[in-house]
């Protein structure tokens, strides 16, 4: 089928120490909340390989649609993610978290994961 909205995640990584599961699941959920907006929606991204195989432990299912390249120090994934693939991350931390209730970003916090949409 046709598909509706596309878009990117800039490179998707993770400190070797990330020291904050919880931290980490909100921006992924602020991250893929507009590709879950709609079924055709999709988005792409190059993935840190330690990051890839976090994502596929919490549920998240990317399609790999290139071959890795060393990049910046580590392993990097080309992959696509689909409405499909996030839909049951994003109903499960939705139930978790009420986004309208989130505070408003402030500039001075650092993530240890950064998304551009």
């Amino acid at each position: 089928g046709t598909v509706n909205n596309v878009y990117h995640f800039g490179r998707l990584a993770i400190q070797r120490n990330c020291p904050s599961l919880q931290l980490l699941k909100k921006l992924i959920a602020a991250a893929i909340a507009p590709v879950c907006e709609n079924k055709r929606n999709v988005a792409f991204a190059e993935c840190d390989a330690k990051l890839f195989r976090i994502l596929s432990l919490l549920g998240i299912k990317m399609k790999v649609i290139g071959q890795p390249i060393e990049y910046l120090g580590s392993e990097t994934i080309p992959v696509m993610f689909t409405y499909d693939g996030l839909i049951g991350f994003h109903r499960k931390s939705q139930r978790s978290y009420d986004y309208q209730k989130a505070p408003v970003w402030n500039e001075a916090f650092t993530p240890k994961l950064a998304f551009s949409v």
